[in-house]
């Protein structure tokens, strides 16, 4: 992010801190535009000219992904393993989609829609869940 400055964004559901990449706040914060409060300063990372883009949709975020790399510039999706599945179907299509627009000498080469997948199988120690197992005796 710190190299690309100008065309570079990361796309997902409002998980980039619990998927262990808030290293990125450091180049840039989240994207925020609406209403600004004191207690918004407490280190949740927004600013009006941050790339990180976050919403709790998969489906809105991974459609704004295409449209972004549509226009020639790069970025990523992250999400967890476990909800992959919910944009798969969109990433296929736009995958078909490319592969069409390949055989047109018309149409210039465009950026790849990549996918950062995270918390893979059952690890989800990172999102609070923990297993704990408790003994309990009644006489």
């Amino acid at each position: 992010m710190k190299a690309n400055g100008n065309s570079f964004r990361i796309f997902g559901p409002d998980e980039t801190t619990s998927n262990k990449l808030d290293a990125v706040y450091e180049a840039s914060k989240k994207f925020w535009i609406a209403e600004y409060f004191p207690e918004d300063s407490d280190g949740g990372e927004l600013a009006v000219d941050g790339r990180v883009m976050e919403m709790l949709s998969e489906h809105t975020m991974e459609g704004m992904l295409e449209g972004y790399v549509l226009t020639g510039r790069h970025g990523f999706f992250s999400t967890y393993e476990a909800f992959a599945h919910v944009i798969d179907s969109m990433f296929n299509q736009h995958a078909k989609w490319l592969s069409i627009c390949n055989d047109h000498s018309w149409r210039r080469k465009i950026a790849s829609l990549n996918l950062l997948i995270t918390s893979t199988v059952w690890r989800q120690d990172h999102n609070g869940l923990r297993t704990r197992i408790r003994v309990s005796w009644t006489w």
